[in-house]
């Protein structure tokens, strides 16, 4: 019995765009961050308790408008 294969749909295919979000806890100075913006992932928290990398990681993102 040769059968053709059912045509699967993928979940990119079915599913409207959207954006993504991501919260980054024990954020460090934001390497993960950076690697999930750059993979189209929005920031919408990040925690970090180190002082210096809090301040790192601030200073690498100027126009997040961070508090």
């Amino acid at each position: 019995m040769s059968e053709t294969p059912p045509a699967y749909k993928t979940r990119a295919t079915t599913e409207p765009s959207r954006q993504r979000y991501f919260v980054d806890l024990f954020a460090g100075c934001g390497g993960l961050s950076l690697g999930l913006e750059q993979a189209g992932f929005h920031p919408l928290l990040f925690s970090e308790i180190n002082p210096s990398a809090a301040e790192t990681y601030v200073a690498n993102r100027p126009n997040m408008g961070v508090i």
